[in-house]
């Protein structure tokens, strides 16, 4: 299983390659630009939500995140 490092890195290169700016995805996602670089980063894993909805828009599995919260405030 990845890292939440690594899912992380696959949702950065997802909007990249779909040239996505971070203001677009986390307007798509409904969440703040800083908490969306924190997920590319690494630094934060997503509530289960909203790990079902980065799947709606870039096939990765939310089981990629690792343990994903049930509920998280930032979702």
């Amino acid at each position: 299983m990845l890292h939440e490092k690594d899912a992380g890195h696959a949702l950065r290169e997802y909007r990249k390659g779909n040239r996505l700016t971070l203001s677009q995805l986390a307007r798509t996602l409904s969440v703040s630009e800083s908490y969306l670089s924190m997920l590319e980063r690494g630094l934060r894993l997503p509530g289960r939500s909203l790990a079902v909805r980065i799947e709606e828009f870039s096939r990765i599995p939310p089981q990629l995140w690792g343990s994903t919260p049930t509920s998280q405030q930032a979702n």
